[in-house]
């Protein structure tokens, strides 16, 4: 019957957008219940690769 903190929403979408580079969009009607879409690439940008290293050109 209380609310939560939304502390569990939070985790996941830190999970979707930055650990799995996704979206997660979601809507909500009263009486009606909420949706969550979430997108997630087939593969993932290696963060290590995504920055040109030091003296080297690209």
């Amino acid at each position: 019957q209380q609310g939560g903190s939304g502390l569990g929403l939070h985790i996941v979408y830190s999970c979707v957008t930055q650990v799995l580079q996704g979206s997660i969009v979601m809507s909500s009607t009263p009486d009606q219940g909420t949706c969550f879409i979430i997108r997630i690439p087939l593969t993932v940008q290696d963060e290590t690769s995504a920055q040109p290293s030091p003296g080297k050109l690209n």
